[in-house]
């Protein structure tokens, strides 16, 4: 056997260990395992907990070492997934949401059943349908302390450079809101040239991590509302 084919043989065997050693202890952890795919990223498929009648879809992550498990996420350590601390995750998202929202967001309504984050982009046409529908409305009348978090979902750099003016605007809350409904209404930015050249504007100072939150909450586009009680 050459050089070429022995380090193939050996990376597949490789490959083939590491994927089983999750997949096996899924199979004895949990009951009636069935997986639709696995490859070298991720495994999906249906299990039931020990003990439990119903089960629900899962994915494991080999590279986050996480198994999603219906609405529960577990860590595989040693030879078992250890479920993770649902209060540590909600730590996180009041801690940075709040720092955010004070950063990027614009308040909507003050309320005291929690605390409530509503990701929106003038330019989509499903955040467009949120507003017009009343959903900012139902969640200020069920008491929620609502923040609106404009973001732009393409990361454009004409969407950035808009919500940059307005974030930096010389105005209090009502009148940010305002100029992002108008914004939201007619699905476009009106912005002026010298409003753009804010060069001290504190929108940049963040950005990355702002913009990386969709990510870490796993928010899968506009519109997301993210709720912290």
């Amino acid at each position: 056997m050459n050089k070429n084919k022995l380090s193939l043989a050996l990376f597949s065997m490789f490959s083939a260990a590491a994927m089983s050693a999750p997949l096996d202890v899924i199979e004895t952890q949990f009951d009636n395992t069935r997986v639709f795919f696995a490859d070298g990223d991720v495994i999906y498929g249906h299990a039931a907990e020990k003990n439990k009648k119903n089960g629900s879809y899962f994915t494991f992550s080999f590279d986050s070492n996480e198994l999603i498990l219906g609405e529960k996420k577990m860590s595989l350590v040693g030879e078992k997934f250890i479920e993770k601390d649902k209060n540590t995750d909600d730590k996180f998202n009041k801690k940075v949401l709040s720092y955010f929202s004070q950063r990027y967001g614009i308040k909507y309504a003050d309320g005291a059943a929690g605390d409530v984050y509503v990701f929106l982009d003038y330019s989509c046409p499903f955040s467009r349908k949120f507003v017009e529908s009343g959903e900012l409305n139902s969640l200020s009348k069920q008491g929620k302390n609502v923040w609106v978090m404009p973001i732009s979902r393409l990361g454009s750099v004409e969407g950035i450079s808009n919500y940059s003016a307005l974030t930096c605007m010389m105005a209090n809350d009502e009148q940010k809101l305002e100029r992002f409904l108008d914004w939201m209404e007619v699905g476009s930015a009106t912005v002026s040239r010298s409003e753009l050249q804010l060069s001290k504007c504190y929108y940049w100072l963040d950005l990355k991590p702002y913009y990386g939150i969709m990510e870490k909450l796993k928010l899968n586009g506009v519109p997301s509302v993210v709720e912290v009680k």
